[in-house]
């Protein structure tokens, strides 16, 4: 935790890249599991 504030403090972009980045793969697990949870259900 306290790595990533002064890496919010010394590079901004850097801190919203990682943030954005973060947010995309949980974005993308939870449309994979959702997608996963049809095939099931489909059966």
């Amino acid at each position: 935790m306290l790595v990533e504030l002064s890496l919010l403090k010394a590079d901004p972009l850097l801190a919203i890249i990682l943030i954005g980045g973060s947010i995309y793969i949980i974005i993308l697990l939870m449309y994979l599991s959702f997608q996963m949870l049809r095939l099931l259900f489909k059966r």
